[in-house]
């Protein structure tokens, strides 16, 4: 759950940075007002998501942290998607578009992603605060939708990583 990887992962001060995102790309229907919905694999991330992995946007930028604590409905779409949806990959930050039948804004368009990139992968990247995926949590509130990537400042940190993590673990258990 988002709140179990907040206090076990996003507490640790070993690592660059901890990013939350939703444990995988979803489906999820796209379209304009009064046009055909087609299916594109949705993350939903928190901000820090887009200093974790290595993007290249192509217009506009990443939605930041108060973008993201505001729980605002923005996306970044590869542009695959922008052209669908707009006909083009330039100029396309600040429109609107339909996502699950409901009104986001473009932030940003990237390169698209492949596949076989299974952490970042997908067609959509919106934050998990606009939607309510946080809040869907069973056992007590520690397991949910959610999964997390530990970004090191360097190799050398890994396995002091590992141990702040298993010292972690044994505070949050107890």
């Amino acid at each position: 759950s988002e709140r179990t990887i907040k206090e076990l992962f996003q507490s640790l001060k070993t690592p660059e940075a901890v990013t939350i995102y939703t444990c995988m790309p979803i489906a999820t229907p796209v379209s304009l007002p009064g046009k055909a919905a087609t299916a594109v694999d949705l993350l939903e991330t928190d901000d820090i998501f887009w200093r974790v992995f290595d993007f290249s946007f192509i217009d506009g930028k990443p939605y930041d942290q108060a973008t993201f604590d505001a729980g605002q409905p923005v996306a970044v779409i590869t542009r695959s998607v922008a052209r669908a949806l707009f006909g083009t990959a330039e100029g396309v930050s600040g429109r609107e578009f339909l996502l699950n039948h409901a009104p986001y804004r473009v932030a940003g368009v990237v390169e698209d992603v492949s596949t076989l990139a299974n952490t970042a992968y997908a067609q959509i990247w919106i934050p998990y605060t606009s939607t309510q995926v946080g809040a869907t949590t069973w056992t007590d509130g520690h397991m949910g939708y959610m999964s997390c990537t530990i970004l090191a400042k360097s190799r050398d940190d890994f396995d002091a990583i590992r141990e702040e993590s298993f010292r972690r673990l044994e505070e949050y258990n107890k």
